[in-house]
């Protein structure tokens, strides 16, 4: 899979986003693209959500105490 993506940080949590997600292509398990088709688009449009609202670092985690 081939992203295309801006960074996003949220002061108020403390938080680093991916955001502005573009999925350029997606390759199958040998190595071929998946054309454009509507399972692909469903995958490329989930992924997306999910991505832009999941943060992919939370500042000052390596600090807290573990239980």
């Amino acid at each position: 899979m081939y992203l295309s993506t801006n960074v996003r940080y949220d002061t108020n949590k403390e938080e680093l986003y991916l955001v502005d997600l573009s999925i350029d292509k997606i390759l199958d398990e040998n190595g071929k693209e998946v054309a454009d088709s509507s399972e692909a688009k469903m995958l490329k449009s989930l992924l997306s959500n999910y991505i832009e609202t999941t943060p992919v670092y939370k500042y000052g985690e390596e600090y807290e105490e573990k239980e």
